[in-house]
């Protein structure tokens, strides 16, 4: 069996692909843009070779010729058609329907279907159907006569809108359309729905002599054409037969905490020697681990990229990428120093550590950015010497990463000796004076801020979208302040699971995240923890009541959409995608929230044999940005929030974390965080002055209350600003103080 799926640049897409390949896993499936062929294109010649047709969702207007590309030249043809959401709408309009606004938009929200009696689609299902709508925009049919021949089988009553068409057929041809995503984890019977229409189209094609006496071709060039991701190693050994590298190790039998592991090593003096480091630390659970590295003072242990260019930095030398992308320059960088000895109970053994900017996100979209960054996009060290602390086997791993030939490392026996006298260099005791500094914070202009979500709140009625995470910049002026003691006042102010200090080169970071991005073992296993739906902890609120408030259709909604596009990215590149669990809440330091768990397969045990196997690496380049962090669709909604922003986001709603020489990795949302850009430092009378960024923002959707929205920017930003101390002035960006 042959498919032809034509995706609009949804991020639903693969969702719908892998829905299909359920039902038919044998079948051929071929995904073409929407603008892959004219609308002047004889498409005749490449429908004969398909079983069927399904157009996807995608984001915009039906009647609009720029969103929607060929898709309507697909019912000038003999061919069985399955129109899903935006399919389903150019469907209604082909067959004499109209399309308007629906009063109150349904984005992520589940309805129950009332169906049409004797309806060969939906037989079987249970009832009442459950399915989830992702949807600004809604069909009027006209009544049935010999011209419109389009028949209405499913509509949900809707207390917002009223009855609204949710399915529909064609009394002549093997049309089917539905407005609803069967594809959501949150809709139940997709497959029978898939399984249905399939016996419809091939009950079509064994009746309609057209159909039934033609060749099906082989798909080889279409395959080819098909946007199918390739791995970024397709060319080259994952690991050499004779690796360069190797890991030394140690292990203690005992773990202290994170705090008296940086005074031991002296993180300080790291500082002040400019040193290139990272510190990942597990503060709260649900993390495990805490890992402190720090690369040597050679010319390479660094790796720098900017958007737009075609060459990277590493050290003092530049690299041309000669046409590859930077991922695939750094999935040969780490496949080169790849080591297959080192502690298995360790998930770092060194490697690339740093932080991915937001736009290097953008980038992987085909979007182009607004400018070029203060500061380099891709930032990483090559963290050679490390500490890991196991706050749950309560261990501890001293590591180096050393040639193949060497024998022994001289930082192993050190950093053993100093962990077991348990010898803090310093006490790091909160600099009081620093504290007292004056410092200026400068909030984003709350008119300004309203504004712009009732700006996004226009686009999503458009269609253009069905949630925008909006953001915004703080400001802070203060003299000079040691990053060591603002990330230890963080993390004693907000302990959070994926915390972080990071000093690399022209910049410092300070985070305390709560939100896992993305991770991935040595053998392979994904997991993506997205954050949608937060609540400040204040007056004695408990889990319960927490979870209670947060058992709502807008945090529902903004959950539910992240879930489905986090689905279809794993699905891209993963197998065996799955979610163990969906909108649960989590209780933090200062705030509730609702964390949903999606999990994948990748590597050589998913892989056909001989095939080339994705690496997490893949993943993560084809999952950036953060979807908590852009909403969906993602890419038209990428564009729309830098309409609306105006700015880079630089690093902050990036992702900070490491890709380890063992073949792991693990990578965090830069939310929650402080950042600088030390070429921003300036002398003035004397002293030192320094601008520090923090950001903040929430998804908007339909049901968002713009104040509401406001205080939630806040709420999440005050996580952060105490760190700076308490002689602090604060005003809004453009009014007098």
């Amino acid at each position: 069996m042959n498919i032809l799926l034509v995706d609009s640049y949804d991020s639903y897409t693969y969702n719908l692909y892998q829905l299909l390949l359920d039902v038919a896993p044998d079948a051929n499936i071929v995904i073409l843009r929407n603008d892959h062929y004219s609308t002047e294109q004889d498409l005749g010649k490449i429908l004969i070779r398909f079983d069927f047709v399904v157009i996807g969702p995608g984001p915009g207007d039906p009647r609009n010729p720029k969103d929607i590309g060929f898709l309507a030249s697909l019912f000038d043809y003999k061919v069985p058609i399955l129109g899903v959401c935006l399919g389903f709408q150019i469907m209604c309009m082909h067959s004499g329907g109209k399309i308007d606004r629906l009063g109150v938009p349904k984005h992520g929200q589940i309805s129950p279907l009332e169906l049409a009696a004797n309806t060969q689609v939906f037989e079987g299902v249970a009832v009442p159907m459950k399915v989830t709508r992702y949807h600004s925009l809604c069909a009027t049919l006209p009544k049935a006569s010999s011209t419109n021949r389009l028949q209405e089988i499913a509509w949900a009553l809707d207390e917002d809108n009223g009855r609204v068409v949710m399915a529909v057929q064609h009394l002549d041809e093997p049309w089917v359309g539905v407005q609803f995503h069967p594809e959501s984890i949150c809709s139940s019977d997709g497959p029978t729905l898939i399984r249905n229409f399939i016996k419809l189209a091939n009950a079509y094609n064994k009746s309609n002599t057209e159909r039934g006496i033609r060749n099906i071709e082989p798909l080889g060039d279409m395959k080819i054409a098909s946007v199918v991701p390739r791995p970024l190693l397709a060319n080259n050994a994952v690991i050499r037969p004779d690796p360069q590298y190797k890991v030394l190790f140690d292990k203690l039998p005992f773990a202290l905490s994170t705090k008296e592991v940086m005074e031991i090593v002296n993180v300080d003096a790291w500082l002040k020697e400019q040193r290139r480091f990272i510190v990942l630390d597990s503060a709260a659970a649900p993390s495990r681990y805490s890992i402190l590295g720090r690369a040597d003072l050679d010319d390479d242990s660094y790796l720098s990229y900017y958007v737009g260019d075609d060459f990277y930095v590493a050290g003092k030398n530049e690299h041309a990428l000669n046409g590859q992308s930077i991922w695939e320059a750094i999935a040969e960088l780490m496949a080169e120093r790849r080591c297959t000895i080192g502690s298995s109970g360790s998930p770092f053994w060194g490697g690339l550590a740093g932080y991915i900017s937001y736009e290097a996100g953008v980038e992987t979209l085909d979007v182009p950015t607004i400018m070029r960054g203060k500061a380099a996009d891709i930032n990483l060290v090559m963290i050679k010497h490390s500490v890991v602390v196991d706050h749950i086997d309560k261990v501890t791993y001293v590591q180096s990463v050393v040639p193949a030939s060497q024998a022994e490392d001289m930082y192993i026996p050190w950093v053993v000796k100093l962990l077991k006298e348990n010898q803090p260099c310093l006490t790091n005791e909160v600099n009081l004076e620093q504290r007292h500094r004056p410092t200026t914070v400068t909030l984003p202009n709350k008119e300004e801020y309203i504004a712009k979500v009732k700006q996004c709140q226009e686009y999503l009625a458009e269609g253009q979208s069905y949630e925008l995470c909006l953001t915004a910049l703080t400001h802070i002026q203060c003299k000079s302040k040691d990053p060591l003691d603002l990330y230890l006042q963080l993390r004693q102010n907000n302990p959070a699971p994926y915390a972080a200090l990071i000093s690399l080169p022209g910049v410092d970071l300070i985070s305390s995240s709560p939100e896992r991005f993305l991770s991935w073992t040595r053998d392979g296993r994904c997991e993506l923890r997205p954050i949608k739906g937060t609540i400040r902890k204040s007056n004695g609120l408990t889990l319960e009541e927490a979870t209670r408030e947060l058992n709502n259709p807008k945090d529902y909604a903004e959950n539910l959409m992240i879930v489905d596009l986090i689905r279809h990215d794993l699905h891209q590149i993963a197998k065996n995608v799955s979610v163990p669990s969906l909108m649960q809440v989590e209780e933090y330091k200062s705030v509730y929230q609702l964390v949903s768990v999606i999990q994948g397969q990748v590597g050589p045990s998913v892989s056909a044999p001989g095939e080339q196997s994705f690496t997490g690496l893949d993943v993560l380049a084809h999952a950036l940005p953060p979807g908590s962090m852009t909403g969906a669709p993602k890419k038209r909604s990428v564009e729309l929030l830098q309409t609306i922003e105006g700015h880079n986001r630089g690093i902050y709603s990036g992702v900070c974390g490491y890709f380890s020489v063992c073949g792991g990795g693990d990578w965090s949302v830069i939310i929650r965080t402080a950042f600088r850009h030390r070429s921003e430092s300036r002398n003035r009378d004397g002293c030192i002055h320094e601008d520090w960024w923090v950001g903040a923002g929430g998804a908007i959707t339909a049901l968002s209350d713009p104040e509401a929205e406001w205080e939630e920017m806040l709420t999440k930003a005050q996580t952060t600003l105490p760190s700076f101390g308490n002689n602090v002035e604060i005003k809004q960006k453009g009014k007098r103080r």
